[in-house]
């Protein structure tokens, strides 16, 4: 099992940007985002293979504020980091998913514990 504090994300409704000819782009808030998973990964974990297989994840939202949120709006933005970061070869790797959204806590992150499923 793997534990992570990753910064809290942002929502998935704000991930990308329309550019004028109708295609899309991923916003600043989202690079910036990956980019702290990413290091936070390095800093944490080091150097590392993606981990293969199928998995499963927990992951408890501690939001910034008490502001209303939906609760599945963090988890992609989350799992594509994972991805992106190369801690997982892609995110479809995830077959088991268990989130709980927390009220505001001291500081604004979602705890991630990924954890290796048996194969069927």
């Amino acid at each position: 099992m793997i534990t992570l504090n990753l910064p809290y994300p942002p929502s998935t409704n704000h991930q990308h940007g329309q550019q004028a000819g109708g295609g899309r782009f991923l916003k600043p808030v989202v690079k910036k985002y990956r980019k702290g998973v990413r290091d936070y990964l390095l800093e944490h974990i080091g150097l590392y293979n993606p981990i293969e297989g199928l998995l499963g994840v927990q992951i408890d939202l501690y939001p910034p504020d008490n502001i209303k949120r939906d609760i599945d709006n963090p988890i992609k933005p989350i799992l594509d980091a994972l991805q992106s970061a190369a801690l997982v070869a892609d995110d479809s790797q995830f077959k088991l998913l268990q989130v709980r959204m927390h009220p505001k806590g001291e500081q604004a992150l979602a705890k991630v514990c990924i954890t290796r499923l048996c194969d069927d």
